[in-house]
């Protein structure tokens, strides 16, 4: 999660998002959310579109985790220092 942040940096920087902030998420925000993310090891980012039986935003994957699941894979795919070496 902490590289997908670094990486977000490039979407604050391009004006696609206005902050990251790191921190408690209140239960307002998380109703009024336009986006809600999942980073994991398999998925690295994925959209959450269903909270508590309720559609987040139209119900549908953003645009935020798809352009940030985009530069997550140019990472992996691009930067060594990122990958793990399985076998030698």
């Amino acid at each position: 999660m902490i590289r997908a942040a670094i990486l977000a940096e490039q979407l604050v920087n391009n004006g696609r998002l206005p902050a990251i902030k790191h921190g408690p998420i209140s239960r307002k925000e998380l109703n009024t959310a336009r986006e809600l993310l999942i980073f994991g090891t398999t998925p690295d980012v994925t959209s959450a579109v269903m909270l508590d039986g309720k559609a987040v935003a139209n119900g549908l994957p953003g645009p935020i985790a798809s352009a940030l699941l985009k530069l997550i894979q140019q990472d992996i795919h691009s930067n060594p220092s990122v990958r793990l070496q399985v076998f030698k």
